[in-house]
């Protein structure tokens, strides 16, 4: 949700960190915060110039379990908050919330996994709020190594909306 960069569009600092923590064997929590300044840098029309700075929060928690070894349920919750600002070209304060559930199989005797996925993203812009069912097959190469085929079944939220539905294929390495 946060794009990975060195500085905000303010040219400030963005301070967070995430807890994990441990509360039994075979599941792991997460509890995110981050904070900071930021503004508008573009729009539909392009950059934006001499846009206000307006306060920046992010809330996120998540975890994995395994309770049982082929078997494995993850899920994360995700909330951006920007604060107003009356001289922007978005004055308005804004909120976007995401959130999914994903449980994993692994095909006894073979490194691939079944994997069914569902999220929900609310967007400060309605007409790009949606729903989404994903259905895929994850191929591991090696413990860190992971190649994903899957199908995403997306539908908005607004009436009228089309946000269309798509097949996806990607690598993943870990480090």
């Amino acid at each position: 949700m946060t794009e990975g960069k060195t500085a905000t569009a303010t040219g400030s600092a963005l301070l967070g960190g995430r807890l994990g923590l441990i509360p039994v064997s075979w599941m792991d929590i997460g509890l995110s915060y981050a904070a900071g300044r930021t503004r508008v840098a573009e729009d539909e029309a392009g950059e934006v110039e001499d846009e206000p700075a307006r306060d920046y929060r992010f809330y996120g928690a998540d975890f994995v379990s395994r309770p049982w070894k082929p078997l494995e349920f993850r899920g994360e919750y995700a909330r951006q908050h920007a604060g107003a600002a009356i001289d922007s070209v978005a004055p308005d304060e804004a909120d976007w919330t995401a959130w999914y559930l994903q449980a994993a199989w692994r095909i006894a005797g073979t490194p691939a996994e079944a994997v069914v996925r569902y999220g929900r993203f609310d967007a400060a812009v309605d007409e790009r709020s949606q729903k989404q069912w994903g259905l895929g097959v994850n191929w591991w190469l090696t413990a860190s190594t992971v190649v994903k085929a899957g199908y995403e079944l997306n539908d908005a939220l607004e009436d009228g909306v089309d946000i269309g539905d798509r097949a996806l294929l990607q690598v993943a390495h870990g480090f």
